[in-house]
């Protein structure tokens, strides 16, 4: 089945062996896939699936049409897949569609599959590039039907500010809705950048680097990732952000008075 089509009615009419109309032409309420009926027991039966239900049609010798439905069990709702570009850097509306893709679970959807996605108006930006909102429908063991607008990737993506904080120095980014994620790289001094963190979540666009000495400065940058079906694709770095870590020091208690005496305590 590749689209949930609600007719509402259902026409049918039996044959001869050799192909002519036997009956008249029975009219019941009832829906129709684009999935073929068969015969068994001699009867017709053909099964209709929609977002959770999956419901059976049978038509018997006498022309009665029953029907019995039943609800999913371990099936999965398509409304958590992500959109995603399958390619990095601004593209042109007449090329986004071919880099599009539906990931859920780690991997991709296969359209027609587990899902078909029609197709919807490109919008173009100031630079040329596109977002689309295409339209998701599940099929088989996924179901669920949703829109969800996606943007193309930048090549390179932007890292807003790296600023000291009570806990850590803290990093924020601006957000690639066409990513799948992001890795983030830093240096101590004049050392060497090594990958210190990949978010898996693309909606997340801070996070805090606790793992820091005070006193030392560090220098971060970002890459985002996507998926292409066979290996993950990273943007170039973005923008480079520094920060020191840098602890209040508590002042130090010196003396002490007491309130009996009026007197003053030395301490350290």
């Amino acid at each position: 089945m590749k689209e949930y089509m609600p007719s509402g009615e259902i026409s049918y009419v039996f044959l001869d062996g050799r192909g002519n109309p036997a009956s008249s032409v029975y009219t019941k309420k009832g829906y129709l896939s684009d999935c073929q009926p068969i015969a068994a027991g001699g009867n017709a039966l053909w099964h209709v699936i929609h977002e959770d239900t999956i419901t059976f049609y049978t038509v018997d010798k006498n022309g009665t049409l029953n029907s019995s439905a039943a609800a999913f069990t371990g099936c999965k709702t398509i409304k958590k897949a992500m959109p995603v570009f399958t390619k990095i850097g601004p593209m042109l509306y007449d090329d986004t569609e071919a880099y599009f893709g539906l990931w859920y679970d780690n991997a991709f959807l296969k359209e027609d599959r587990d899902c078909v996605i029609r197709e919807s108006e490109g919008e173009e930006d100031v630079d040329g590039c596109a977002a689309y909102t295409p339209k998701i429908i599940g099929v088989g063991y996924y179901y669920g039907t949703f829109s969800q607008t996606i943007e193309p990737i930048s090549k390179k993506p932007e890292l807003k500010y790296a600023k000291n904080t009570s806990s850590g120095i803290k990093l924020s980014w601006k957000k690639e809705s066409g990513a799948l994620g992001y890795a983030i790289y830093r240096k101590e001094g004049s050392g060497s950048y090594t990958k210190i963190k990949t978010i898996s979540n693309r909606n997340t666009v801070s996070w805090t680097d606790t793992n820091v000495r005070n006193e030392r400065e560090y220098t971060y940058y970002i890459k985002a990732y996507t998926h292409n079906g066979s290996q993950y694709i990273y943007t170039g770095k973005s923008n480079l952000k520094s920060a020191a870590k840098v602890t209040v020091a508590t002042p130090a208690l010196t003396s002490v008075k007491s309130r009996k005496s009026g007197q003053l305590e030395e301490g350290s």
